[in-house]
C-alpha cells in the first residue's frame, strides 16, 4: 500500500524520535485508515499508540473531527 496523504513524516538526519513524531506517524496511519478502511493502519496506528503511551482514542476523535 502506498501512502496517498499530502501530510507527511519529517525526514531525521541523525535526529532523535520523539513523542510528537510518533503522534504524527499514528494521525497518518489513521488519516489513511479512514481513507482506505484497510485495517491494516488501524493496527499499526493502534501498536504505535500502545508502544508509545499515546491516548489512542484522542487521536481517532481527532482525526475524525479533521476529516469531517
Amino acid at each position: 500500500m502506498q501512502n496517498t496523504n499530502l501530510f507527511h513524516i519529517p525526514e531525521f538526519i541523525g535526529g532523535e524520535w520523539t513523542r510528537k513524531d510518533s503522534e504524527d506517524l499514528v494521525i497518518l496511519y489513521l488519516r489513511d485508515y479512514y481513507e482506505t478502511l484497510d485495517e491494516y493502519y488501524l493496527r499499526e496506528a493502534l501498536q504505535i499508540a500502545q508502544d508509545d503511551g499515546i491516548n489512542f482514542e484522542k487521536m481517532m476523535r481527532h482525526v475524525r473531527f479533521s476529516l469531517s
